[in-house]
């Protein structure tokens, strides 16, 4: 299982990209309409598993997500965000 946060153009991509890879994935994002068309997950919570992909789109939305999601995540698990933010 991986979690996939953020279903915008980056992340939507990116989500189609595992699916046709075979993985199993629970996608989330805060607008529903992107979730419902991606087949999300209802919650945050729900994308918590051992790797977990972050795409969002500011340094606010992956503070308020981390917050949310870590103490979730598999002890070892991983985080890859990938969104296009500030390195700090």
């Amino acid at each position: 299982m991986i979690g996939l946060v953020g279903l915008g153009r980056m992340g939507g991509a990116m989500l189609g990209r595992l699916r046709d890879q075979g993985q199993d994935v629970a996608a989330f994002d805060q607008d529903a309409g992107l979730r419902a068309r991606a087949g999300g997950v209802p919650g945050l919570a729900d994308c918590a598993a051992p790797v977990v992909i972050l795409s969002l789109p500011h340094e606010a939305a992956v503070e308020a997500v981390l917050a949310g999601l870590l103490p979730a995540i598999p002890k070892g698990g991983v985080v890859v965000d990938t969104s296009t933010i500030a390195p700090g």
